[in-house]
């Protein structure tokens, strides 16, 4: 079955919070990566003044899996724990992940839906709310534009051009996780790249992309002193070449 799933963060590293959660989502049970969305910096919606300037960076994962709606709840719960959410009586205070479940299939379940399995907890699937975010839209029309969700007579693009707010700031980032770096190195025979790192002076090698996705910038941690640090890729004589820089915690 497939899922559509939401990706949020505003507090901390925001990047590399959802890119924890790319790789946790993806080690869960028999999940099958099938779209993921661009990054998209986008304004806090229902939150306190003193949070208004916290901006998100939003995503949309697209999965296959035959696990249901009901089993993938108390896990994606469970990783926004790992990742240091604490829920309290503010429902929209800054964290450092929020994953929702947007669709399973063509199942509705929860007070929206059709579905006559009893579900515990607060589960409502399709998103009760999707339809009012563009912080959802967007990303969602991006990889699924053609998608008809239940309970709806338009595609995921046609409510896209309804929207009247402005389009979303798209982020350019590579936010694949480590496991699939390292899964197309293996399946294209590319090697990784020689790179120092700046606080340990340690030399090691990091995932490399392919040449067509050159120049870019990677954020990585050293694995002889995991400190953090950003490799410059670039192209010399049809090879790829790094160079690290050290960054802040």
């Amino acid at each position: 079955m497939e899922f559509g799933l939401s990706l949020g963060s505003n507090l901390g590293d925001r990047e590399a919070h959802l890119r924890a959660a790319r790789e946790r989502l993806l080690a869960t049970a028999d999940a099958t990566l099938l779209a993921a969305s661009s990054l998209y910096e986008t304004e806090p919606v229902g939150v306190q003044e003193k949070y208004i300037e916290m901006k998100f960076v939003n995503a949309v994962l697209i999965i296959d899996s035959e696990e249901s709606a009901e089993d993938w709840l108390p896990w994606l719960n469970e990783i926004e724990s790992e990742l240091g959410r604490v829920r309290g009586d503010d429902k929209n205070a800054p964290r450092p992940i929020d994953i929702d479940i947007l669709y399973a299939g063509d199942r509705c379940i929860g007070s929206r839906g059709t579905d006559e399995e009893q579900v515990d907890g607060n589960l409502i699937v399709p998103h009760p709310r999707w339809t009012q975010r563009r912080f959802v839209i967007e990303p969602l029309a991006e990889v699924r534009g053609e998608l008809i969700l239940p309970n709806q007579s338009k595609t995921v693009a046609e409510l896209l051009a309804l929207q009247e707010d402005a389009p979303l700031v798209k982020l350019d980032v590579d936010w694949r996780s480590e496991s699939e770096w390292i899964n197309e190195e293996q399946d294209s025979g590319i090697r990784g790249v020689s790179v120092v790192c700046p606080s340990c002076h340690e030399a090691f090698e990091v995932p490399c992309p392919a040449l067509a996705e050159v120049p870019c910038d990677i954020d990585y941690d050293c694995e002889i002193c995991c400190r953090p640090m950003r490799v410059g890729l670039s192209e010399a004589d049809g090879e790829i070449v790094g160079q690290a820089y050290g960054i802040e915690d």
